[in-house]
């Protein structure tokens, strides 16, 4: 192949490959894909998540969850392999590409943790904000 385009056209289109969009990927990653150095993911493999935009919520925090699954797991780089090997090439990729590949690749496990931590975030707004509200018993009787 002569150019990215070609790279990005074959992976994407020849073969199914989820990638994420062509700006944000690179020859080198594409490289890896194509030489099984990296792990490949097909387009109809993928598994959506939907990631609020939290402070606590940052792409930084996914990976550092994923590489902590992969240790925990034994499974030495199982998800991290699916994404570039250095860390420079991993800051571009899109929030939404890195949610979908370690959804798809550990579930629901990620999944809870997802939702640990917003739950925790709408704890501390709540807290912060004053928003909960004392209920009279025979009020809070009736409630139940």
């Amino acid at each position: 192949m002569r150019n990215k385009q070609e790279v990005y056209h074959f992976l994407t289109h020849e073969v199914g490959a989820y990638l994420p969009s062509y700006d944000t990927v690179t020859v080198w990653h594409m490289r890896d894909l194509v030489s099984g150095k990296r792990l490949r993911i097909k387009a109809k493999e993928i598994k959506h998540l939907n990631v609020p935009q939290y402070e606590d919520l940052k792409i930084e925090e996914f990976f550092k969850w994923a590489h902590n699954f992969d240790v925990h797991a034994q499974k030495p780089g199982h998800i991290m392999n699916a994404f570039p090997l250095e860390e420079k090439e991993r800051e571009k990729l899109p929030r939404q590409y890195v949610i979908n590949v370690i959804y798809t690749l550990a579930g629901q496990e990620f999944r809870s943790h997802v939702d640990k931590l917003v739950d925790k975030r709408h704890i501390k707004i709540a807290e912060q904000r004053q928003l909960y509200i004392e209920l009279d018993p025979e009020i809070a009787e009736v409630f139940n």
